[in-house]
């Protein structure tokens, strides 16, 4: 199994920056000779193919082929996994077994963005670098990233660093399901020591975010015509189930909004967490029967359905939100008999619901890559920003830890993550691979 090497590291401890006591790493000696290495064409250029490739969720089969092709030149050893409907790629450069092993995680899936799309003041799969920004789909979230990872395991093969522990770097699929890619990974045995999840951070030190529920819930009524109030007898009165369905909703509250406390979803507030719980309805469909048949417009409809999105904290999962929304459901249904609603945990392989991220921040991860960053960047990186939108965004970190492996999220970009002319400071690929790369010697040598 890739990253079983437990070589035994001193554990002295060292106040940091942030505040907080963090396990004592190796000084690194051959700083310079890292540094000196990183390449900012060879970074940009790599960046620019992987945006040119489109891989959408359950598609990035092309750019896995792309990233195999790609490790395979660099010397590593490379692998496929099959999952789902899709492929991703494991590659790993190989240390001399005696030290500690570090993964960096990347996920290849992104939105779904036409080529054409008129919105966009650049190609969206063009990769195009203007004013010191590259623009394209998926460039902040996350090829950017990913092609920075890649690149740090590149200068640390060109640098000659002898690596004591092994560099994986793990391209995977189907992460904005739930970490459908990530959990395959571990289910094969891929594991290291410890792991750096690339999303996009602004190259802040994330040890905690929300957990990812996803619930499904149904409306089932009764149709009726407009012609039955006139048949003698009339048929049994008819049961619409999509106003049903917005009785509950509304019910809910506001969606995106930190849920007061009180409210029908419980929850105990905790320091550091303020922003969350959160939720929101992502989908609604209606029509005759469970498939929703929409053929029959002029039918009032008898099932409805939708689909939902929590945010979490620390004390929450999928059962205790389930419990809170029938618990919801039974006291509307007390002012209104015709409510009948069935609640379902959305789960593999359609969605992978993930539990809450809370990393030590004492961590020998931790302190590598705040120690690189501050390297780098000439001051320290902030930790877990209290406004911050990674609080109530997801990751692959969530597996990994839950895993056992140490685990942190730190990455370049975040501006512009997800929205029309996507794009990444050029700069900042570059200063995250000097951080990476030092980092992965920090803790590999």
């Amino acid at each position: 199994m890739w990253g079983d090497s437990s070589a035994d590291l001193s554990a002295q401890t060292n106040k940091y920056a942030s505040g907080v006591i963090i396990s004592e790493i190796p000084t690194l000696s051959n700083r310079e000779d890292v540094l000196a290495a990183v390449d900012e064409t060879r970074i940009v250029d790599l960046a620019r193919k992987v945006i040119q490739i489109p891989s959408p969720t359950h598609e990035e089969g092309r750019l896995a082929d792309f990233f195999h092709s790609y490790m395979k030149d660099m010397g590593m050893e490379v692998e496929f996994q099959n999952v789902g409907k899709s492929k991703q790629v494991i590659g790993k450069l190989r240390g001399d077994g005696t030290g500690r092993s570090l993964m960096f995680c990347g996920h290849m899936d992104h939105n779904v963005v036409e080529e054409n799309d008129k919105h966009w003041t650049q190609p969206p799969y063009g990769g195009v670098i203007k004013d010191g920004w590259l623009y394209g789909v998926a460039s902040v979230n996350m090829k950017g990233p990913d092609s920075s990872m890649l690149q740090a395991i590149d200068t640390i093969r060109r640098s000659n660093v002898k690596l004591k522990g092994d560099l994986i770097f793990a391209a995977v699929c189907g992460e904005m399901v739930g970490g459908l890619g990530v959990s395959a990974l571990i289910e094969n045995g891929i594991k290291s020591d410890a792991a750096i999840v690339g999303e996009p951070t602004q190259l802040q030190v994330i040890t905690k975010h929300a957990g990812v529920v996803k619930l499904r819930l149904s409306t089932k009524g009764m149709t009726w015509h407009y012609c039955f109030r006139y048949l003698r007898p009339p048929p049994p009165k008819g049961v619409d189930a999509l106003r049903k369905m917005i009785k509950i909703v509304n019910a809910m509250g506001p969606a995106m909004m930190p849920v007061k406390a009180g409210s029908w979803l419980k929850f105990k507030r905790k320091p550091g967490w303020e922003e969350l719980p959160q939720f929101n309805v992502s989908s609604l469909d209606s029509g005759i029967g469970s498939t929703c048949d929409k053929r029959l417009v002029s039918l009032m409809p008898d099932f409805a359905t939708i689909r939902m999105d929590f945010r979490t904290l620390p004390g929450m999962d999928e059962y205790t939100i389930k419990r809170d929304l029938e618990g919801l459901v039974r006291k509307l249904k007390k002012k209104d008999r015709d409510i009948n609603a069935v609640v379902e945990i959305m789960g593999p392989p359609e969605y992978y619901n993930r539990p809450v991220f809370d990393a030590s921040p004492k961590s020998r991860i931790v302190k590598a890559v705040a120690e690189s960053h501050e390297t780098v960047r000439g001051f320290a990186p902030e930790f877990n920003p209290s406004k911050f939108y990674f609080k109530v965004g997801g990751s692959d970190a969530s597996q990994l830890l839950k895993a056992g492996i140490e685990t942190v999220v730190y990455g370049p970009g975040g501006e512009y993550v997800m929205t029309t002319d996507e794009r990444i400071r050029v700069s900042d690929l570059v200063d995250a691979t000097k951080i990476y790369a030092l980092t992965a010697a920090k803790m590999c040598t």
